[in-house]
Parts: C-alpha cells; sequence; structure tokens
C-alpha cells in the first residue's frame, strides 16, 4: 500500500490542533472556577452578614457544598474522558513521527535526530503524561477550599453570639 506523505502530513496537523482544544479545556474549566467561586463566596458571605434565618442559611449551605463537590466530580469526568483522548491522539502523533524517522539519528540532522527517542514511547512519550493530574488536584483544592468555606459561614451563622460579661 502506498502511503501518501501530504495525507500524514495533515492528518498530523489536525491531531496537534486537536490536541490543543484538549488542552484549552482543561484551563477554562480551572479559569471558569477561579472566576465562578469567588462570586458564589461573596454572594453566601453577603448572605452571612444578612438577616436570612440561620438555619436555612445552613441548609442552604449544605446544598451549595453538595452541589460544588458534584460539579467539581462532572468536571473532572470530563478532563478524565479528554485525557483519554489526547493519549490516543498522542499516539497517533508517534506514530507519524516514526514514519518519517525524525528520531532517528542521520536521518535529516548530521549525527543527530529531529526529535528524543523518548518522545516515541507509548507509556511515557508524547501526548501520555500525567499534566491533566495537576489540573485535577487544582481544581479539587480549589473546589473543597470554596465548598469548606460555605459550609463554616453556615455553621458559623448558627453558633448564637455569646452574652457580654
Amino acid at each position: 500500500m502506498k502511503v501518501d506523505d501530504n495525507f500524514l502530513i495533515e492528518h498530523f496537523k489536525e491531531t496537534l490542533a486537536n490536541m490543543r482544544v484538549r488542552i484549552d479545556v482543561e484551563l477554562r474549566f480551572v479559569q471558569f472556577l477561579l472566576l465562578f467561586f469567588p462570586v458564589v463566596g461573596l454572594i453566601f458571605t453577603t448572605l452571612y452578614g444578612s438577616s436570612v434565618d440561620p438555619t436555612v442559611f445552613l441548609y442552604i449551605c449544605i446544598i451549595a457544598f453538595f452541589f460544588l463537590i458534584i460539579v467539581t466530580f462532572l468536571i473532572q469526568i470530563q478532563i478524565c474522558e479528554g485525557h483519554r483522548t489526547y493519549r490516543d491522539l498522542g499516539l497517533s502523533v508517534q506514530k507519524v513521527w516514526k514514519y518519517f524517522k525524525l528520531s532517528e539519528k542521520g536521518a535529516y540532522l548530521e549525527n543527530d535526530s529531529v526529535i528524543n527517542e523518548k518522545m516515541i514511547d507509548n507509556e511515557k512519550g508524547y501526548g501520555t503524561g500525567k499534566g491533566y493530574i495537576r489540573t485535577l488536584v487544582i481544581i479539587w483544592t480549589i473546589s473543597i477550599v470554596f465548598a469548606l468555606f460555605i459550609l463554616a459561614l453556615g455553621i458559623l451563622k448558627n453558633i448564637p453570639p455569646s452574652a457580654p460579661s
């Protein structure tokens, strides 16, 4: 079977573009949370200082706590799904690199290769990294801190003020 180099080059370009989209999606989730949580925090801080019934406020805080955890879990599922696709795309890029012998010394450069041979490794090569785990750690950390903050506000509003001595 004759291989069309131009097809592989176009496939390579489209695959890289698709991989960039996957990275952008992860970053947008983090950006969304960095904007969303302060707004939620401001709303709950305002409610804390208002005349809302403390018991009602506590229930609202508990609901918000679980809502934030569920949303974070759903974001995690989406990021993990995206990483599986990202990994498959990375393996496709590696195949194109192998075809063009970019990791072979002397194929294009005298006594050197265009890319490091480690980049073409199904387990540790291009597209197989664990960067998405760092994103998940950031997202979970932010989510848990804000969820606990909201829950703490609900609990604090229910503590009766101490009598003056």
